[in-house]
């Protein structure tokens, strides 16, 4: 299981505040805001520090697997329904979404 951030704050740079507090990550860039399409494997940036789900107003979710050997590592999914949830990002992960996700990758900013 991924260790997650629960929260209900929606303001960018709020989250952005947390996901420094949480994992230390100096500065970020602002989140850049998807909407996935469904079933299909994607790998954030390398650059990417975290992803936050938006499931208030859930219709869907995602599931997180390793690159390699496509092991099952964590979700997120109606179990979360009325929070924004923060996962730390490992780059050898992809993620899939399935049904209506709103989703963000929050970036370490490149000097």
């Amino acid at each position: 299981m991924v260790s997650k951030i629960r929260t209900q704050e929606s303001e960018d740079d709020k989250l952005i505040d947390k996901c420094r507090d949480s994992f230390d990550c100096g500065d970020c860039e602002s989140p850049t805001w998807k909407a996935p399409s469904n079933n299909v494997h994607i790998h954030p940036s390398e650059n990417t520090i975290a992803i936050i789900i938006d499931v208030r107003d859930n219709k869907g979710a995602i599931f997180i697997h390793e690159k390699e050997d496509g092991k099952y590592v964590d979700g997120v999914g109606t179990e979360e329904t009325g929070n924004l949830v923060i996962v730390p990002w490992n780059n050898n992960w992809y993620y899939y979404s399935i049904g209506s996700v709103r989703l963000a990758w929050v970036e370490r900013k490149e000097n």
